[in-house]
């Protein structure tokens, strides 16, 4: 496989990505918070869907594996086509970060969720501070996560003219930095509904944009050989 076709693969990598992470979110509810006491209605969400939530965390880590080679893609754009050297290196770190936290944030969820079926076999009172403080690392993680997506994004915008990405990808990575922001400084919750969807759509549209710049550089250069 040339080089060419593996940038290729690499850029539409980011499309699987938003596909897998879509999948995950539409799988199963948003975790809710754990009662204070032993029993009761709302421990039943993590001993019902332990499977999904479970299916949900393999779903984030195949994910985080096309994430990263679509974050080497356009990282490696940055590098060879922005006027900015430093926003390919910011774009690399805070990528990593963001998948470093989000595993993170589903592994503490599926550690919640083992805790709350070894409480049915000795449920006690003092065990709802125990998931509690898992469901607080779970929303904490999920919170932290906002800042290198902010960073990756807003990045991405700022190089966007200098690499020939569209004015309205630019935009669109303008409105999701700002979300990306608001959520980053509000309330103690995790990626909400609408900026998660957003940052999935801008995600998804710069793969394929990358992915057709690809197909044309390739059409460029064969279109060379056969010249010379």
């Amino acid at each position: 496989m040339t080089p060419l076709k593996l940038e290729r693969l690499a850029a539409a990598s980011g499309l699987v990505f938003a596909l897998l992470l879509l999948a995950a979110r539409l799988l199963v509810g948003e975790p809710v918070l754990p009662e204070l006491q032993a029993g009761g209605l709302v421990r039943s969400y993590y001993l019902t869907n332990g499977g999904r939530l479970a299916a949900q965390g393999v779903l984030a880590g195949l994910a985080s594996v096309f994430g990263l080679a679509f974050l080497a893609s356009l990282t490696r754009v940055l590098w060879r086509q922005s006027r900015m050297p430093w926003l390919g290196p910011v774009v690399l770190a805070a990528g990593t970060a963001a998948t470093a936290l989000e595993l993170a944030s589903a592994a503490s969820l599926s550690a919640l969720v083992e805790f709350r079926q070894a409480e049915v076999l000795g449920a006690t009172g003092g065990n709802a501070g125990g998931a509690l403080a898992l469901f607080q690392l779970y929303q904490a993680l999920g919170r932290f996560t906002a800042w290198p997506l902010l960073a990756l994004v807003a990045a991405v915008t700022i190089g966007g003219r200098s690499t020939g990405l569209p004015a309205w990808l630019t935009g669109l990575g303008g409105v999701v930095a700002l979300a990306l922001l608001l959520e980053g400084i509000g309330p103690d919750t995790s990626l909400g509904p609408i900026t998660l969807y957003g940052f999935l759509a801008w995600v998804a549209a710069t793969s394929l944009l990358l992915t057709r710049r690809r197909r044309d550089v390739s059409d460029e250069e064969a279109s060379s050989s056969a010249v010379a």
